[in-house]
């Protein structure tokens, strides 16, 4: 009995310890129940694997067929470069050294052309010529050999170009240091600056020189020719505008391998023109003989006064055989003395050829009248090509 009642007391004592257990849990959760309602419940998560879609299988793709398309005309190369072979002169050979480490270089053209071969300087991001070697035309399939040197890394050659059409293409000719290769690279000449004086008096034009030829030094010979001709410009014309004296002013500028010719034309009233000549170099900018002018058309200055003799004579010839001899004879002398020959200039026109500007004796208002006059005897005046 005793042993029954202790296992009841036992029993109620764990009784009361489970309560107390419960009561205290209940105690720490203070939420009220419109508390509870408030949060959120959290979605049960989905256990079930998503369902995977296959991959689409994309076909291969193939690389598409290379298409050619032809060289826009104005692209195509007028000219291609190679080394030449030892002895190889080509159509055109010009000789510039002759040291044992001369090469020769061949350019051969794709069609008509004409070609300036220069020397090339790197200026201010650009090439620019410093020297003018040589020029000439080439006809297409024929080829021009140059033999030079290369003496230093950033010895650059050039030629450049143009086709019948007037189009023009500029390269730049070196020896790579990589594995001295021929490179023959097309480039874009620097763009020179324009600057032009020019006047107008109703009808008359007046356009004072101005040498603009990439390579060219011509700062000294520009400031002489501005000096001069717009003295002249200003006492015969813009001083005397009611009544202008100089009725006109134009120029022409050609070159010839180093040599730059301007050749100044004034027209006055009373059908009087005055020429002046300056001849120059291109790499120096000084001014140069009339020797030096017909060297550079393999004359001798003796040959060159012969061929301005041979030529008044000539006209002489022809304007007496059209006119008669009765009093032409003592102004053919005249024109043809030693003295006057000797005053004769010779220069480079705008197309490369030697020309010259004579004084022929008239028996008609003055006693002479300049002209210029070429190998055949022909004579004229320049026109103005912006103001015919």
């Amino acid at each position: 009995m005793k042993r029954f009642f202790a296992t009841l007391v036992s029993i109620g004592i764990m009784l009361s310890l489970a309560g107390c257990m419960i009561f205290d849990v209940k105690e720490e959760h203070t939420e009220t129940k419109e508390q509870l309602q408030e949060i959120p419940k959290q979605p049960t998560k989905n256990t079930v694997p998503q369902k995977t879609e296959p991959e689409e299988t994309q076909p291969q793709e193939t690389e598409p067929e290379e298409t050619e398309y032809p060289v826009p005309p104005e692209l195509m190369p007028l000219i291609t470069a190679a080394f030449a072979e030892e002895g190889d002169q080509g159509d055109i050979f010009f000789l510039e050294d002759e040291s044992e480490y001369a090469v020769r270089l061949a350019f051969t053209a794709e069609e008509d052309v004409t070609y300036q071969f220069c020397q090339l300087i790197w200026e201010t991001e650009a090439y620019e010529i410093s020297y003018v070697f040589t020029e000439n035309t080439l006809k297409a399939g024929e080829t021009f050999v140059a033999q030079v040197d290369f003496p230093g890394d950033l010895t650059t050659y050039g030629i450049n170009v143009t086709d019948q059409n007037g189009s023009a293409q500029y390269y730049a000719v070196y020896i790579s240091g990589r594995d001295g290769s021929l490179v023959c690279q097309s480039y874009e000449p620097a763009p020179q600056p324009q600057t032009r004086y020019d006047y107008n008096l109703g009808s008359f034009c007046y356009h004072i020189p101005v040498v603009e030829l990439p390579g060219v030094n011509a700062q000294e010979i520009n400031e002489l020719l501005y000096e001069t001709h717009y003295q002249n410009l200003k006492e015969n014309a813009l001083d005397i505008k009611e009544q202008p004296f100089m009725l006109g002013m134009l120029y022409s500028v050609g070159q010839k391998g180093d040599i730059v010719s301007v050749m100044v034309q004034e027209s006055c009233d009373s059908d009087l023109t005055y020429y002046s000549v300056y001849n120059f170099s291109a790499s120096t900018g000084e001014e140069i003989e009339d020797a030096d002018v017909f060297a550079a058309f393999n004359l001798t200055e003796k040959q060159g006064r012969e061929n301005i003799k041979h030529s008044l004579s000539k006209y002489w010839d022809e304007r007496i055989g059209n006119l008669g001899a009765e009093g032409l004879e003592s102004y053919k002398n005249d024109t043809l003395s030693n003295e006057n020959i000797a005053l004769c200039r010779p220069f480079i026109d705008d197309k490369g050829n030697l020309r010259y500007t004579v004084t022929i004796y008239s028996p008609a208002g003055a006693d002479s009248y300049d002209w210029i006059i070429d190998d055949d005897g022909n004579i004229w005046r320049e026109t103005c090509q912006e103001h015919q």
